[in-house]
């Protein structure tokens, strides 16, 4: 069966402060053989020193994750969530 890191339900916690998220939507990922994934991104609206990649577990770019993103953006990181376990973007 497998153990699950979340509820299917599960919201990501309150940032510790919050910012804006300027920019937030999804793309497609082709790696060099081809293959596309898909992700999700968010930015803050202030400058950044670093960024965070998040890497979802087999459910893919579940809401969690996404919204996740958008937390890390709001507490001033950017971040990208990569559907590493895809193998198409549909």
């Amino acid at each position: 069966t497998g153990c699950m890191c979340h509820d299917a339900d599960s919201r990501p916690p309150a940032p510790p402060r919050s910012g804006d998220v300027a920019e937030r939507g999804t793309l497609t990922l082709t790696s060099t053989d081809g293959t596309e994934v898909a992700a999700a991104y968010a930015a803050p609206a202030g400058p950044a020193q670093v960024g965070v990649v998040l890497l979802p577990d087999i459910r893919g770019l579940h809401p969690y994750y996404v919204a996740l993103a958008e937390r890390f953006a709001e507490a001033g990181l950017p971040a990208l969530a990569v559907d590493w376990f895809g193998r198409t973007a549909e």
